[in-house]
């Protein structure tokens, strides 16, 4: 038997239980909504899977890319799902993560633009010292 999908997880667990359409729909709405959750919150920090120490091109945290790409994906699984209910939830958590993703797309170009002008006044400080 080939290994379950993670989609499919919830699914199987309201079939074993013999739950109904809404009931499932109510589970997968609960794990998107705790997977937006953790992957939106300030403090999320990825893992590093492996043993030894991280290397320097694995990020510690999500960039406004990465959030903006999840985005992507759950609005191209709202747009396959057939329930409303369901379609309506992954639609609801892509944008979310679109917000969250501009949100911090803004906050770093803000940053790099503080960067910029805190550059450009050095040489007047510079020439003061001189």
């Amino acid at each position: 038997m080939a290994a379950m999908e993670w989609h499919e997880l919830p699914r199987a667990k309201v079939d074993s239980q013999g739950g109904g359409e809404e009931r499932g729909i109510i589970i997968v709405s609960g794990y998107i909504a705790r997977f937006v959750d953790d992957f939106c919150d300030t403090g999320f920090r990825l893992k590093y899977p492996f043993p030894g120490p991280r290397p320097h091109w694995f990020g510690e945290e999500l960039n406004g890319i990465d959030l903006v790409v999840m985005a992507m994906q759950f609005e191209q699984a709202a747009r396959e799902v057939f329930n409303p209910g369901l379609r309506q939830n992954l639609a609801d958590a892509s944008a979310i993560f679109v917000e969250a993703g501009l949100s911090k797309m803004d906050s770093m170009s803000q940053a790099r633009r503080r960067n910029v002008s805190t550059l450009r006044l050095w040489p007047d400080r510079l020439s003061k010292l001189a």
